[in-house]
C-alpha cells in the first residue's frame, strides 16, 4: 500500500524490523462440533444448468421475463426494464444453458433448473469452487437439517485460509450475534454500517492497524481480500431476517471478495430472489462416506487406541456390516436418512459399546440385531433437537421449579405438534378425521422449522426432514394413546388392525410401535376393545405378519388383547391360521425357524391359556 494510505501510519515498523510476529484480528469463536480428525470430504452441487424449454415459457414469450444471451445484452435489458425479471443465460461448448446473472424474481428460472446437469465440486475441486464464487461473489448453500452445512462451512474456511493465506476469512455463526443484530435492526444499513457491524461488533477489532486494515480492504480491492461466511441464517429469529438480508446486500456494495450463506430449504426461494443468486446443495453421504466417517469416529475413541492392531481391523468389518443393516432396516435406498451425517454420527454414538465389544471379541461376524435400535436412534435425535431449541433459542433455565415446569410444558407441546403434523403427512384427511384429534398447533411454522425435525418444501408445505420421523411420531402417538382409559371408535381400531398392522406402506410404523410397546403398556380397557374388534374382523393373518417382521411386542399386544376380551377361539384360530399371501404355513410353523423365537416363546409363556390352545 502507498505511504499515503491511512493504514500505513499504524504499521509497527519497529516490530517488523525485529522480526516479531504480528497477529491481525482474533478469529470469531465457533462451536459447532467440528472435528477435523473425522471430517469426510463432501460434494457440492451448484444448480445453474437451465433446460432449453425455458424459451417456450409463456412469461418469456409475452416479455414478462427477458432472457439475455450475453453480458452486454443483460446490461441493456437491465437499463431498459429496471423493474422486470431478467436472466442472463449462456451456452457452453456442448450447447447446454447455464445461468450467469439475474435481476428480479427467479421464480420462472427455478421451474427449468436441470438438476441432472448441475456444476459439481468435489472435495478436491476447491480452486474451481472458489473461482465460481469469486465470479458470482456470493454462494448460497441450502439443505436439510443435519446434512453438514455448518461443518462444511468451517472446513472450507480453514481450507481457504490454508491455501490462500492472504485472504482474510471471517466465519460467523449468526445465531451467536443476536444482540448485535438487534442493535443493527434499529439502523439504516449501508456500506459503512455493514463494515462497522462486521469489524467492530462481530470481529471486535481494536482501533489501530486491525480496524483500519479491514476498512481499507472493504473499500478498495487489495491483495488482501476479505471472505465473509454467514452460517445458520435459518436459525436466527424471523425478527432479524430482513436485517441480515439488508446486511448482505450492503456488503455486496463493498470490495468484499466473497459472501457465503447457509440455510435450510424453506428460506431458499426468498433468499434466492432477494440476493438474485442460484444456490448449492450438498450431496448426501454415500455408503463409502459413511464407512469412512464411522471408522474415523470410532478410531478416535480411547478404547480403540488401547486395542491391538488385530482388533482394530475388526472395526472396519463392523462398520461395513452396520451400514448395510441400517439401509435394510429402514428401506432407505435413496440414502435420504442414512446420507445425513448427523444421523450417522448419532448412530455411531448410540452403538459405541456394541462396536467396542465386537472389536474385543473373537467373533468372525458382528451379531447385529435383525432390526437395529432405530427407536433409540430416532428418540435420541428428536430429544436432542428439542434440547437445542430450548437451551439455545429460548434460553430456558432449569435451575428453579418454574424453569423446569416451563421446559416440561414446552416438551409436551413440541411432541403433540409433531404428532399432529405426522398424522396429516402420512394419512388422508378422512383417515386423520377418524382420530378426532382436536389439538391445535401451538408453534408457528417458523418455530417448528427452527426445531429442525420439519421444514418447508418448495410448495410452502411443512414436511419432515425424512418420512421415517413422521412414522416415528405416529407410532409414538398411537402407543401413548393406548395407555389411556379411553373409548376408541370402531373405525379407528379397524384402520389400525387392517391397515397399519398389515399394509406394506406402514411397515416402518410397525417397527417403531413394536419398540415403543416394550416401554409403554396399553391399558386394560384398551386391550379389551381391541380384542373384541380382532374377533369381529377375523383377520387370520395378523400374527403371521407380526412374526414375519419380527415384531414380538406387537404379537404380545394382539394376544393380550384377545385374552382381555375373553376370545379363546379367536386365539386358536390366529395361532393355526395359514397365510398364503406371504408364505404358506401357520404362524406356529413360522416361529419355529424365526431368529427371535426366544422372544415369541417368552410371549407365549406369559399367556399360558394360549400355550394350551397351541398344544
Amino acid at each position: 500500500m502507498s505511504p499515503e494510505s491511512p493504514v500505513a501510519k499504524f504499521l509497527p515498523l519497529g516490530a517488523l524490523l525485529e522480526e516479531k510476529e504480528l497477529n491481525i484480528a482474533d478469529p470469531v469463536p465457533i462451536s459447532n462440533g467440528y472435528n477435523e480428525s473425522y471430517y469426510t470430504g463432501r460434494t457440492l452441487h451448484h444448480h445453474m444448468a437451465i433446460k432449453q424449454d425455458i424459451y417456450d415459457d409463456k412469461g418469456v414469450k409475452e416479455k414478462h421475463v427477458f432472457l439475455a444471451s450475453t453480458e452486454q445484452e443483460f446490461k441493456q435489458f437491465s437499463q431498459l426494464y429496471p423493474n422486470s425479471n431478467i436472466h442472463w443465460l449462456e451456452k457452453d461448448k456442448s450447447g447446454k444453458l447455464f445461468w450467469q446473472q439475474s435481476q428480479g424474481s427467479l421464480e420462472t428460472l427455478r421451474r427449468y433448473i436441470d438438476t441432472d446437469s448441475s456444476h459439481t465440486y468435489t472435495a478436491n475441486d476447491l480452486d474451481k469452487l472458489l473461482e465460481q464464487v469469486q465470479h458470482q461473489r456470493m454462494m448460497l448453500i441450502f439443505d436439510t437439517a443435519g446434512i453438514g452445512k455448518s461443518t462444511v462451512m468451517t472446513h472450507l474456511s480453514k481450507q481457504i485460509k490454508q491455501n490462500f493465506p492472504s485472504k482474510w476469512v471471517v466465519r460467523i455463526d449468526l445465531n451467536d450475534h443476536t444482540d448485535e443484530l438487534m442493535a443493527l435492526k434499529q439502523e439504516q444499513i449501508n456500506r459503512k454500517k455493514a463494515n462497522e457491524f462486521v469489524s467492530e461488533k462481530v470481529l471486535k477489532l481494536k482501533p489501530g492497524l486491525d480496524l483500519e486494515l479491514f476498512k481499507h480492504c472493504c473499500e478498495k480491492k487489495q491483495e488482501v481480500r476479505i471472505v465473509i461466511m454467514l452460517d445458520n441464517f435459518d436459525e436466527i429469529s424471523l425478527f432479524y431476517k430482513e436485517t441480515v438480508i439488508d446486511l448482505l446486500q450492503a456488503l455486496r456494495q463493498t470490495a468484499v471478495e466473497q459472501l457465503w450463506v447457509t440455510s435450510r430449504p424453506h428460506l431458499r426461494n426468498e433468499l434466492e430472489d432477494k440476493l438474485q443468486q442460484l444456490s448449492c446443495t450438498l450431496e448426501p453421504f454415500s455408503q463409502e462416506d459413511q464407512f469412512e466417517f464411522l471408522t474415523k469416529f470410532w478410531g478416535l475413541k480411547k478404547w480403540f487406541s488401547e486395542m491391538k492392531e488385530e482388533s482394530k481391523k475388526r472395526l472396519q468389518i463392523y462398520a461395513t456390516k452396520l451400514i448395510k443393516e441400517l439401509v435394510n432396516s429402514i428401506n432407505d435406498k435413496d440414502r435420504e436418512l442414512t446420507g445425513i451425517p448427523l444421523q450417522t454420527g448419532t448412530l455411531a454414538e448410540a452403538i459405541d459399546e456394541e462396536d467396542r465389544a465386537f472389536c474385543q471379541s473373537f467373533e468372525f461376524t458382528p451379531d447385529l440385531p435383525f432390526q437395529l435400535d432405530l427407536l433409540g436412534l430416532y428418540g435420541r435425535f428428536i430429544e436432542r433437537k428439542y434440547d437445542i431449541y430450548q437451551d439455545e433459542k429460548l434460553q430456558v433455565r432449569v435451575s428453579n421449579v418454574a424453569g423446569i415446569g416451563q421446559r416440561e410444558l414446552e416438551l409436551i407441546n413440541m411432541r403433540n405438534n409433531h404428532q399432529l403434523l405426522a398424522l396429516k403427512v402420512l394419512f388422508t384427511e378422512e383417515q386423520v378425521a377418524l382420530f378426532q384429534n382436536n389439538t391445535e398447533c401451538l408453534f408457528s411454522t417458523g418455530d417448528l422449522t427452527r426445531i429442525g425435525v420439519v421444514q418447508i418444501n418448495y410448495e410452502g408445505k411443512l414436511h419432515f426432514i425424512h418420512r421415517t420421523f413422521a412414522e416415528y411420531c405416529v407410532a409414538d402417538y398411537l402407543v401413548n394413546y393406548w395407555t389411556k382409559e379411553n373409548d376408541t371408535s370402531e373405525q379407528v381400531k379397524t384402520f389400525i388392525l387392517k391397515d397399519i398392522f398389515m399394509e406394506e406402506d406402514y411397515w416402518v410404523i410397525r417397527v417403531f410401535i413394536d419398540g415403543l410397546l416394550l416401554r409403554c403398556k396399553p391399558s386394560t380397557q384398551m386391550l379389551k376393545q381391541y380384542g373384541n374388534r380382532i374377533c369381529v374382523l377375523q383377520n387370520d393373518c395378523l400374527l403371521h405378519r407380526a412374526a414375519l417382521e419380527g415384531n414380538a411386542n406387537i404379537i404380545e399386544f394382539l394376544l393380550d388383547s384377545i385374552r382381555a376380551g375373553g376370545h379363546t377361539d379367536t386365539a386358536s384360530r390366529l395361532l393355526l391360521a395359514e397365510d398364503t399371501k406371504e408364505q404358506p404355513g401357520t404362524w406356529l410353523q413360522l416361529k419355529a425357524t424365526c431368529r427371535y423365537w426366544r422372544n415369541y416363546g417368552s410371549v407365549l409363556r406369559r399367556n399360558k391359556q394360549y400355550t394350551e390352545n397351541k398344544k
